[in-house]
Parts: structure tokens; sequence; C-alpha cells
């Protein structure tokens, strides 16, 4: 095969997450004497030396830069940090002006949770390709993550400038507005995420939440009706519809909801958790008891508060 072969199935290896075998594929690609088939499909024969030093200083490093920058992602999921770090070091020495290189070497600084060194490998990024709206997103996320809400609500906007129709900045940017508060700034960022995709139920339930926020209790139960008609199994929902219930003391309804919520995730802890507090807010002690046990055992640490408390 030639590098270009093993280069794309290293690439879809990644995908896969056989991150082991596109580590393979990529370093074939890298070593082998064909790499310029990675970047151009130019028959070598035909041009003149000056064309061809051309070409092998430019378009195949660039590639190459590429190979090492995924194939260090690839070490990265398996956690080999080291070998992930050298292998963008030696992409950015290949590459040392391609975007896709020092936004994806941002990555490998997020699994790493170099979150400042992650933000400016993005901006590097930027600085090369200055519409490269995944690096203004990605940049925007880690910026929320440090507490740089400022730069966060920024970076998601210029996205977004950049491309109107983007709807995972959308999407961001709702979910930061609704961390501070701006209850009707983020249903209109959620609603923008809507018009671009009808379906999105993590988005209609994002809705509903923030309808839960603004005490729209009507509105959040209304929504959350209107998505299981999508989804009629969707665990996620019942829950939530069982938290609103309980907090206005409808504790069978709430009981009933959170009953459909195991049904359809058997390994819900707080579901069960949360069916006990309604249980014992009904006086059913022993039920109450034992879906605290229930939520306990799976890894549920708050359950166990309540069993010292309710059923010792």
């Amino acid at each position: 095969m030639t590098a270009e072969e093993y280069f794309n199935n290293g690439m879809k290896k990644l995908d896969q997450k056989d991150f082991a075998g596109a580590i393979f594929d990529l370093t074939i690609a890298i070593q082998s004497n064909n790499s310029k088939t990675i970047a151009v499909g130019i028959d070598y024969t035909v041009v003149d030396n000056a064309i061809k030093q051309y070409i092998d200083n430019t378009v195949t490093s660039i590639n190459r830069g590429r190979a090492y920058v995924f194939r260090g992602l690839a070490k990265c999921k398996l956690s080999n940090y080291q070998g992930a770090n050298e292998d963008c070091l030696k992409a950015r020495k290949v590459s040392p002006t391609d975007a896709v290189v020092f936004y994806n070497c941002g990555h490998v600084k997020i699994m790493q949770q170099d979150y400042y060194g992650a933000i400016e490998d993005f901006t590097i990024a930027i600085n090369f390709n200055n519409k490269y709206i995944e690096a203004f997103n990605d940049r925007g996320i880690i910026k929320k993550r440090i507490g740089d809400y400022s730069g966060a609500l920024s970076d998601y906007t210029k996205a977004i400038d950049i491309n109107p129709d983007y709807a995972s900045a959308f999407k961001n940017r709702g979910d930061l507005k609704h961390k501070q508060k701006d209850y009707k700034g983020a249903i209109d960022d959620f609603n923008k995420v809507i018009n671009i995709n009808p379906i999105d139920l993590d988005t209609l339930i994002r809705i509903a939440i923030v309808k839960e926020n603004m005490l729209d209790v009507k509105g959040a139960l209304i929504d959350y009706s209107l998505i299981l008609l999508l989804d009629a199994k969707n665990a996620v929902v019942y829950f939530n519809m069982g938290n609103i219930k309980i907090n206005i003391n409808l504790f069978i309804d709430a009981i009933s909801d959170y009953d459909k919520a195991i049904e359809y995730d058997s390994n819900y802890s707080v579901a069960y958790r949360n069916r006990g507090i309604a249980k014992m807010e009904l006086g059913q002690k022993e039920n109450a008891c034992l879906d605290f046990h229930r939520a306990a055992v799976l890894g549920d640490t708050k359950a166990n508060e309540l069993i010292n408390k309710y059923c010792s």
C-alpha cells in the first residue's frame, strides 16, 4: 500500500477508536518512502527538479506533520502522554505553519489537562487560519473551563460570525449564558440550534432545563412531553420530569417518572436515590431504603448519607 493508504487507514482506525491500529498505520505512513503520495497525486517523473523540491519542502511536510499529530492523539488515548508530546513536537517541526497541526496538539494538551497550553495552541492555529471555527469554538470551551467567561463568549460569537449555521457554537454559548443566568439569551441560542437541527434532543432538553430554572414549570413539562414524542424511551427526560414533580410535592407522579427512567436505564443511580426520597415522603420507608441501597451499589455516594440518616 502507499503511504496515503496507510494514512487514510490510520485515520479510519482513529475514528473507530482502534488506537493501536491507528498508531501502526500512521507510523508506516510517516516512515514510508512514498510519503509524498499523502500530499499530492503528482507523477514526480514529469516535473523538473525545482518544482519537485518545492513540493518536497511544502505540501509533503504538511501532511507528514498531520500524520505525526494524529499519531500523537492516538498515543494520548492510550495514556502514552510522553509519546504524544514527542509526536506533537515533531509535527510542529515538520509543519510549523499548519493550523491543523496546532489545533490537534491543543487537544493533546487538553487530554493532559494542560488548558493554558491548549489555549496557546488554538491561538496559534487561529493565527494561521483566522476562519478556523473549530479552533475558536474549542478555545471557548477551554476558556469557560478555566473561568474566562468573557473570553469564551467572544470565541463562541466569533465562530458564529464565521459560520451562522455552526450549531455547536450556539449550543456552547447557550450553556455559558445559562450558567451566567442569562436565561433568555440561553433559550435564544438554543432555539438557533433547533432551527438548524429541529430534532436535536440534547438541545431540546437544555431548553426545558432553562425553563425549570426560570420557574416555568408548566413550560418545562410541556417541552419534556414533546421530547417524549420523539424519543419515548429517554431516561433523562423522565428523570427530569420526576425532579420537577418532586419539587412541587407531586410524589406519586414523580415516582412514576422515576420508574420509567429506571426502566429505560437500569443503572441510573440518581433516579433510584430520588425515587427513594419520594417514597420516604409518602411514608414508604422500607421501599425507600431499598432504593437508597440500590443507588449506593451503583456508586451514588449521596445515597449512603440517606441510608445512614433513614435506614440504620
